[in-house]
């Protein structure tokens, strides 16, 4: 199956999905931790699959569904018998070192958000997709984005989480590779309690083929790399209540990967 890959620096962490060792060089067991996405393995076994890593298969995901989008916190012992044989069975061997984290899914909607106009009780944002490129904010399993806006709010607040792309857009050339944009938007759906201080909130998003779609179209026009950026409203008008958009400068680069033959 093609994966869609980060570039990067600080995406190299990712990749290795932050494994060290904790005891030494000579040490077997490392640990490791990021995003996931609940699959049926072999022998019909739940397995995370994992961005830049083997999916990985522990009793604690026994209850989990596929589907679900998890973070995950787990040893990795390459002296386990269980791991010999890692691309045999198609997925390696951890124990989870904490629960498996669940993660409340957003909306992916393919269209062009209503640029004029605000959401019911929709929030203003400090960021879209904050940390672009590290593996404790942002990931892509997949056709998912794990993306993590960051908002002035309460404790216990509830927010929904909305993310817009539009097809037909075309992407526009920034440092020799195409940009695609896609659009954070949030809802507040429960009111929390207390001060207001500054809240990340990790919320994946099922692009469906979306993402896919992305990477074979600038695959086939030969281009190696291309990029995401996430805009966001940073604030509405005090007239008119409209939302006005962020200008944002980062954006996350992805290498463009022709489908196997």
């Amino acid at each position: 199956m093609k994966k869609i890959k980060m570039l990067g620096v600080a995406m190299m962490a990712a990749v290795v999905m932050m494994l060290t060792s904790c005891l030494g060089d000579t040490n077997t067991v490392t640990q490791g931790y990021g995003f996931g996405v609940i699959k049926s393995g072999a022998m019909f076994r739940p397995v995370a699959q994992m961005y830049g890593w083997w999916p990985v298969y522990a009793t604690g995901l026994e209850t989990l569904m596929t589907g679900d989008c998890v973070w995950l916190n787990f040893e990795y012992d390459t002296a386990d018998p269980n791991n010999a044989n890692i691309e045999t069975n198609g997925y390696a061997y951890v124990t989870l070192l904490t629960e498996p984290v669940v993660l409340d899914k957003g909306s992916f909607n393919p269209v062009a958000p209503n640029f004029d106009e605000a959401l019911p009780n929709e929030i203003a944002l400090q960021y879209g997709a904050y940390g672009l490129g590290s593996a404790q904010y942002f990931a892509a399993v997949d056709d998912y984005l794990f993306l993590t806006p960051v908002f002035t709010g309460k404790e216990e607040q509830k927010n929904s989480w909305h993310l817009y792309y539009d097809p037909s857009a075309e992407p526009y050339m920034k440092d020799g590779i195409n940009i695609y944009t896609f659009y954070v938007r949030g809802i507040l759906e429960t009111e929390g309690k207390g001060s207001d201080k500054d809240v990340a909130d990790i919320c994946p998003f099922y692009t469906y083929t979306y993402l896919t779609q992305i990477n074979d179209k600038e695959a086939d026009a030969s281009h190696s790399q291309f990029g995401l950026e996430f805009k966001y409203v940073k604030e509405f008008d005090e007239e008119t209540g409209a939302p006005v958009w962020a200008e944002v400068t980062d954006f996350i680069r992805f290498k463009a990967q022709k489908a196997a033959q």
